[in-house]
């Protein structure tokens, strides 16, 4: 799955679009999707959705890393210069792409939200945000893989409430 090379800075949108290119004509899937990371302003989405739908992607992953340190969610301060920050500093800027996303496109991408789920809570907000499949990252490696029983739980009694309240 390759990962938004504009997160770098470096690349034109030409040089994206021949990645786009790529990928669609070496793996032939049924589905693709694209992984947007955290920290593109929206000219830089809107510009990146342009060429998934030039390229024919069936869907964006709304996101699980940025390499932006200054942001006030990040506790620890001796953070290595090399890599991504993913879990919970990167939730609200996932939460805001998805939701910008989701208003802009109306559905012609299938969105994965990404970015800070670690319960039930989280996994119901990106949903309604406009994910229509979540993926967990951080969170799984943190809390180990019965948190994903745990979120599913807690998403069904989430959905009864919202159901008996309407």
């Amino acid at each position: 799955m390759p990962k938004t090379p504009k997160a770098d800075k470096h690349l034109s949108l030409r040089t994206n679009s021949i990645i786009f290119w790529i990928f669609w004509t070496k793996s032939r899937r049924k589905n693709q999707s694209y992984e947007v990371i955290a920290g593109c302003s929206f000219k830089e989405i809107d510009e990146l959705l342009d060429i998934a739908r030039n390229h024919r992607i069936d869907g964006i992953i709304t996101t699980n890393l940025t390499k932006k340190r200054t942001n006030p969610k990040i506790i620890e301060k001796e953070l290595p210069t090399v890599g991504g920050i993913s879990g919970k500093p990167v939730q609200d800027l996932s939460d805001k792409m998805l939701s910008y996303i989701y208003k802009k496109e109306k559905g012609r991408f299938v969105l994965i939200g990404c970015g800070g789920i670690f319960s039930a809570a989280d996994a119901y907000r990106k949903i309604r945000l406009g994910a229509s499949l979540l993926q967990m990252i951080t969170g799984m490696i943190f809390e180990g893989p019965q948190i994903m029983s745990e979120i599913n739980r807690g998403l069904a009694e989430l959905l009864r409430a919202t159901v008996s309240k309407t």
